[in-house]
Order: C-alpha cells, then structure tokens, then sequence
C-alpha cells in the first residue's frame, strides 16, 4: 500500500479545502458538480497529481473513520456526500478523474 506524502497533502488540503469549503453549496447543487467543475478549470497536470494523491489515500492503511477525520479536520473540507463514506466518495472523484488521463 502506498504511503500519503507530504506534498500530496498540500495538492489534498488545496482541493477539499478550496473545493469543499462551507459556502461551496451557494454554487453548486452537489459534490458532482463541484468536481466538473474542478476538472474543467484545472490543469491536466493539476488534475493527474491530485488524482495521484487522492489513489495514495484512498489505498493506505488508514482507517476509515481516520480518513474521513484527515479529509475534514487537516484538508479543510466542510462539505460531505451525505450517503458515502471517505473511501467511497474518494473511488468516486477518482473514476471521474481518471477520465482526464485518456
């Protein structure tokens, strides 16, 4: 399993926390809108290396409820998929960002 490095949790705080900040919804409708949206003003290399970061999360040994502690309390997001867990809405944002590679 791979490890969480430090810069992916700059590239992750980045994200959720200017993605996912508590005033996002006045915006967007859903968390699926905010990741289109994401996709279509970032860069391609913006977009691979979070796509990087999010895979090393998602694949660590961190536990689940630690996951969903790290992408809240250390990357600042404040909104969150009612119905999905973190990893979960991670393989989410993931197949969606996979699509970029192609």
């Amino acid at each position: 399993m791979a490890e969480l490095k430090p810069e992916d949790r700059k590239i992750l705080f980045q994200f959720f926390g200017g993605y996912f900040h508590q005033d996002i919804m006045l915006d967007h409708e859903n968390y699926e809108s905010i990741i289109s949206e994401y996709i279509l003003i970032s860069s391609k290399s913006e977009k691979i290396n979070l796509l990087e970061a999010m895979q090393r999360l998602h694949d660590s040994k961190i536990g689940e409820k630690k996951i969903e502690r790290i992408i809240c309390d250390e990357f600042g997001a404040s909104v969150w998929p009612v119905k999905l867990r973190g990893r979960q809405w991670l393989a989410e944002m993931i197949g969606r960002l996979r699509t970029i590679e192609k």
